[in-house]
């Protein structure tokens, strides 16, 4: 009987979500769960006739229905059996309609709706003397003829991107089309995103800035919305993103002193910061100099001891660790008030007046 009143008595404080624990919420997993098997389940399959049409296509392979169609049904398997963000999602499924596209308008299908916006755009540029193989920039045409040559530029692009919102239609990308309808801001982000996740991923330091950026933001808007404890975590992810960035800008100094630790301070793979830990990250930027102590008219702070606060109130995310060191506890608005503060005092000595991508000796 005691042992029932305590469960009583000591039951969450907060009560859960119902969606978390009904009959529906617990199907509706299941089905993403499926989707995503299934997505595993056809990817081999689909990979490799993607790759057989690569190895035995020729140089008009952009310009065949059939292929673009492959690709695109490979980037909707790898996205989703979870191999792709979204971002590369957008980026894989319509960079091959975009070429196809383009191909299109090169091979002069698009000339009925073209030839004469295309001929009042010539008139224009030879009233104002270009030479056949000039153009105006955009936006420097002559301010007589600026307006008009203005709209038409848009008009023909207008043409283009019809075409090209058709063509993601063509090949079944409807969800993309009607992104790129109703948001065609957030369509570039993720596609930009995507493409960069492609083409630049060895850009560390650049790469950490985006993080750090999006950690800061995501850490302001959980506290607007008082999820106090997500916000501290993801300033804590921030503060280990910038030491980071800073260890990598300096990456053979920061080698060399993570060398010169004690065996039981020095990271496992002292070689490679990016596989270094929040506590060694610390060590090595205060054992480096780049964090040098803090004076206020009423104190003096380390930072060293700044950075551990915060690494230890970020920690707290691991249950076995709240348990034994805060039972009970719950994060305020205070907690993340003083996580925020740390933060940027930290960030203001490891950046100083530096871009975070500036590299330094």
């Amino acid at each position: 009987m005691k042992r029932n009143i305590e469960n009583h008595l000591l039951k969450p404080l907060d009560r859960r979500r119902t969606l978390i624990a009904n009959q529906k919420a617990i199907a509706s997993a299941l089905e993403r769960l499926d989707d995503k098997a299934l997505g595993n389940a056809v990817l081999p399959v689909i990979a490799k006739s993607a790759k057989a049409s690569r190895q035995n296509g020729n140089q008009g392979l952009w310009k065949d229905p059939a292929y673009i169609k492959k690709q695109v049904v490979l980037s909707e398997a790898l996205y989703l059996s979870r191999r792709i963000s979204r971002a590369e999602y957008v980026y894989f499924a319509s960079s091959p309609v975009e070429t196809l596209n383009e191909e299109r308008w090169l091979e002069g299908q698009f000339n009925n709706e073209l030839d004469e916006i295309k001929q009042q755009i010539e008139t224009i540029d030879k009233k104002s003397g270009l030479l056949p193989d000039q153009y105006w920039p955009k936006g420097q045409a002559p301010e007589e003829f600026r307006g008009l040559y203005n709209t038409l530029e848009r008009q023909y692009s207008a043409v283009i991107e019809r075409h090209f919102m058709a063509a993601l239609r063509e090949f079944g990308l409807d969800d993309l089309a009607n992104l790129r309808e109703h948001s065609l801001e957030e369509f570039d982000r993720l596609h930009e995103r995507g493409r960069r996740s492609l083409h630049h991923k060895n850009e560390h330091i650049r790469v950490l800035k985006d993080i750090v950026v999006r950690h800061e933001e995501e850490a302001f808007r959980a506290a607007s919305a008082k999820a106090y404890t997500a916000g501290v975590i993801l300033i804590g992810a921030a503060l280990e993103g910038l030491l980071l960035a800073r260890c990598l800008r300096s990456k053979r100094k920061a080698i060399r002193t993570a060398s010169a630790l004690p065996k039981k301070q020095r990271p496992q793979s002292p070689d490679d910061p990016t596989k270094w830990q929040f506590d060694a990250l610390i060590r090595i930027c205060l054992s480096a100099g780049w964090l040098p102590r803090i004076s206020t008219e009423y104190a003096l702070y380390a930072p060293a001891a700044l950075g551990d606060t915060l690494r230890k109130m970020r920690n707290l995310v691991h249950p076995g660790r709240c348990v034994r060191e805060m039972p009970w506890s719950e994060t305020y608005e205070r907690d993340y008030k003083d996580a925020e503060a740390m933060y940027v005092t930290l960030r203001s000595k490891l950046l100083g007046r530096r871009s975070l991508t500036d590299t330094a000796p």
